[in-house]
């Protein structure tokens, strides 16, 4: 995260319930579309920052075995541990990159982001 980020989420921590009131929902909105940008934005492989932040936070996915697993059709991008070391390497920016996966790993929609 920038330093300027860094400085303007410890300047909004500090803001009291009443200062935060104060804000009109579009300086409001535009705060938190600008640190959300900026922790989408960071090079890392977690689920806090990032990539995987993006996917896991920001986007769906379809499940079209969702019947047969019990689960919704549109769910959240899952937090599978295997998408660190895979996202890790994505940000590597290899020349190529070999993945040898099973269709269900997700590993395509990963490489999509």
């Amino acid at each position: 995260m920038s330093l300027a980020i860094q400085e303007l989420a410890s300047r909004i921590k500090k803001l009291s319930r009443e200062e935060l009131m104060m804000l009109s929902p579009d300086e409001a909105a535009q705060l938190d579309w600008t640190l959300t940008d900026a922790r989408c934005a960071e090079r890392v492989a977690s689920f806090d920052a990032g990539p995987l932040y993006w996917l896991t936070h920001h986007t769906k996915t379809e499940n079209p075995q969702c019947e047969a697993q019990s689960l919704p059709f549109l769910a959240p991008f899952p937090q599978k541990t295997y998408f660190i070391p895979l996202i890790t390497e994505f940000l590597a920016r290899h020349k190529a990159l070999f993945i040898p996966k099973s269709r269900t790993m997700m590993t395509s929609w990963a490489a999509m982001r």
